[in-house]
């Protein structure tokens, strides 16, 4: 069985045709198909090791325009006081998950103005997006 499993692998049953398996030994005893791919360690292709100039995160544009709120963030922005008074001592991700708890609880009707609230902000992102755009790409052609 384990000469069976080790020619399916290794040879062009799964495709692997340029490199070799190393297989670790396996209890012979107890040798079953999860065991044996288990036990099988592929060699890691050589990958090139990236500089410092590629790991650097990109700055961000100052004049870029502010990311669109979504409806839950303006109520969690307006309920927080409320939520920190309630609960006075709570740990920050406590407050968070209690704003979730009570964002969840909330009918339609009542959060219908945080998500026009939100729908505005997005009008607005996408508005000061398509300006900043067209202002970025026409400093770009005049460089």
């Amino acid at each position: 069985m384990f000469d069976m499993l080790y020619r399916r692998i290794v040879g062009v049953g799964l495709g692997i045709v340029d490199r070799v398996a190393v297989v670790r030994p396996v209890v012979a005893s107890r040798i079953t198909i999860a065991n044996f791919r288990s036990a099988i360690t592929m060699p890691k292709e050589a990958g090139r090791r990236r500089t410092k100039e590629e790991i650097r995160k990109k700055k961000k544009d100052p004049n870029a325009p502010k990311r669109a709120l979504s409806a839950y963030m303006y109520f969690a922005n307006e309920q927080r006081d409320t939520v920190r008074s309630e609960n006075p001592g709570v740990s920050f991700g406590q407050i968070g998950k209690l704003l979730g708890e009570k964002w969840k609880s909330l009918t339609e009707t009542d959060k219908a103005p945080y998500e026009g609230k939100a729908t505005q902000d997005k009008k607005r992102y996408e508005e000061e997006k398509a300006a900043y755009t067209a202002s970025k790409t026409s400093r770009d052609f005049s460089d």
